[in-house]
């Protein structure tokens, strides 16, 4: 690891003397352009040397949420497919960062009424994240949101007159078999239609 020793930040363990292998910076004339190399590789000698630093080793984001959030640090992110890699296994899907605050990611598309089982309604085509075909990646919703307090969104393309967004309280979850009241809350609603009448992924684990 770099340290600094005087006007030197070297690697190397012996700062003394005007030459040694693995300086970054020094005030020498031996230094230049940079003090990197010497002796036979003196003639590789680099024209700059940067020294870089980050927080903690680089992991692939969990989410589309966790994808703007990086973004925001740096330049806007755009509609798309991205990796993510909620759990232990990398997946891709479409994220939509341009509808009510962004940060979304898809986890199912119903594109038709036929092919569709009990056992790949968490898992469809999910190496193939689209719109407009059928897709699931259900199974790893919960890993997304770690069944912590959430967001979920329901949209169709048509008259877009049932269309939702509902705040999940902790312990819900996007993929159980039973249904539980109250678990979600209406935040958004798109279209007339009466929420009293329906229950969309109002789902909670005990």
């Amino acid at each position: 690891m770099p340290w600094i020793s005087g006007a030197k930040l070297t690697t190397s363990g012996n700062a003394t003397g005007d030459r040694q292998w693995g300086t970054l910076i020094a005030n020498s004339k031996f230094y230049f352009p940079a003090p990197w190399l010497d002796g036979t590789d003196l003639e590789q000698h680099p024209v700059n040397i940067w020294y870089w630093v980050r927080e903690q080793s680089y992991n692939l984001p969990k989410s589309c949420a966790e994808i703007q959030l990086r973004g925001s640090r740096n330049k806007p992110v755009t509609d798309g497919i991205y990796t993510i890699k909620p759990g232990d296994r990398e997946v891709q899907t479409f994220c939509k960062f341009t509808k009510h605050g962004g940060g979304w990611t898809l986890v199912l598309t119903s594109a038709s009424d036929n092919g569709w089982t009990r056992d790949n309604v968490k898992s469809r085509n999910a190496d193939n994240p689209s719109l407009t075909a059928d897709f699931s990646i259900l199974e790893m919703a919960d890993k997304i949101t770690n069944t912590k307090h959430f967001q979920f969104r329901i949209e169709e393309d048509g008259a877009k007159t049932w269309e939702g967004v509902w705040t999940a309280r902790a312990g819900c979850s996007l993929t159980s078999g039973r249904s539980y009241q109250p678990c979600v809350d209406l935040v958004h609603r798109q279209g007339q239609w009466d929420d009293s009448k329906v229950n969309p992924l109002d789902s909670c684990r005990i």
